[in-house]
């Protein structure tokens, strides 16, 4: 019998605050997200539908499974994304997604969508129309594929796609009665500040803004497959909980939630990052840890600090940022001599973070919510709140 192909698979469910009463669901939310992608990808497709673009006939590839995977995050309700994410401030589901193949730096992402509800079928349909630039996607006379797709048009161009974008909802079923009472409850906390301080303002102080800051649950995944180390990552968010309408987060921009590459050397990155996204977009998250990485001769674990705390924390912080949230979850493959081999590593500066994994050799869902125990939150404790693991498989 030939010995299963090889995988590592890795999902997280977002960098903020799980409170310790949820654990068990979270991780069981995150073990089934893991063990349904498996599942749907452990076959050879035979025909167009279901999560992906795969053509038939034909074997997962890591794009694949990492869409796959984002998808089965999407459709669980314990997670911001998706079908139940947090609500707009006017009490809208908009959606962020995007995809990255390490294979040829391919991208696809979709922001502020209301009415899809899989936004990562729909960021995997705008990445193979520009991976693919064929007339029968819709474009033609020589027109550039579009590398992100917000609004309307991306709801028009999942309409256009059929099952392959995901399905398209009524705006008001995106909306689950969870996200409605929470709403309801920090809508009512903003309108009692405002009329406290009887004029316009920002509504909420630090601290409430902190706390809305921890619900914000973006799920990724990075995913290596083969000897070759096929390489994607993906991401997933319904934004911070009233959020403006028209917000477009760090899932959806290139280079900030999502980085995926198979370098020159025969090595392979995947990284998918969570937390307060406009911070992230404007220091290129995922692309400056990616090619740090790649550039980097010492050990990761010192370029994930350097990273996570030079290039963000620090550097927010002294810019007057209250406790900058960011969350990395980064897959690594390489050669050590003769012998190839596969690193997960997680890192944030936030509460928690939950993250599930999967291997060849180790198939059974592994699921933690990793706790950050170096750091007083209660207090303005002076040191950058890093942690950092590396997770054994």
């Amino acid at each position: 019998m030939s010995e299963a192909p090889f995988y590592f698979i890795a999902i997280h469910g977002g960098a903020g605050y799980h409170p310790p009463s949820s654990d068990s669901s979270i991780r069981r939310s995150l073990r089934t997200a893991v063990s349904s992608a498996l599942t749907t990808l452990t076959t050879v497709d035979s025909n167009e539908s279901g999560s992906g673009s795969r053509r038939p006939g034909t074997s997962p590839t890591a794009l694949d499974t990492t869409t796959a995977l984002v998808a089965a995050l999407e459709d669980s309700l314990e997670f911001n994304a998706g079908y139940g994410s947090n609500l707009t401030f006017d009490g809208d589901v908009e959606c962020d997604a995007a995809l990255m193949d390490g294979g040829c730096c391919a991208f696809g992402g979709v922001g502020a969508v209301r009415c899809v509800r899989n936004p990562v079928l729909l960021a995997r349909c705008v990445l193979d129309a520009r991976r693919q630039q064929q007339p029968r996607l819709g474009l033609g006379l020589g027109r550039v594929p579009p590398l992100l797709l917000v609004g309307e048009g991306a709801v028009r161009f999942a309409a256009e796609r059929g099952g392959r974008a995901g399905a398209v909802e009524e705006p008001a079923e995106m909306v689950t009665p969870r996200a409605r009472r929470e709403w309801e409850v920090w809508r009512e906390r903003w309108e009692d500040e405002e009329r406290r301080t009887s004029g316009p303002s920002d509504g909420l102080g630090a601290p409430d803004l902190t706390m809305l800051r921890a619900r914000q649950d973006t799920v990724g995944a990075v995913v290596v497959q083969g000897d070759a180390g096929d390489v994607a990552a993906g991401v997933s968010s319904g934004g911070l909980l009233l959020k403006p309408s028209g917000r477009v987060g760090e899932a959806a921009v290139f280079g900030a939630g999502c980085w995926a590459e198979r370098l020159s050397d025969g090595r392979s990155i995947a990284c998918s990052v969570s937390g307060q996204g406009e911070l992230i977009v404007q220091s290129s998250m995922a692309k400056t840890l990616a090619e740090r990485i790649a550039a980097a001769e010492g050990d990761t674990h010192d370029v994930l600090r350097s990273v996570l705390v030079d290039h963000f924390y620090s550097k927010w912080h002294l810019r007057g940022e209250h406790q900058p949230a960011v969350g990395v979850l980064l897959l690594t493959r390489g050669m050590d001599g003769d012998e190839s081999t596969t690193r997960l590593w997680c890192a944030f500066t936030t509460q928690s973070m939950a993250v599930a994994y999967s291997s060849s050799q180790h198939p059974k869902p592994k699921a933690l919510v990793l706790r950050n125990t170096t750091h007083d939150f209660s207090n303005e404790d002076a040191r950058p709140p890093l942690f950092i693991t590396t997770l054994s498989f």
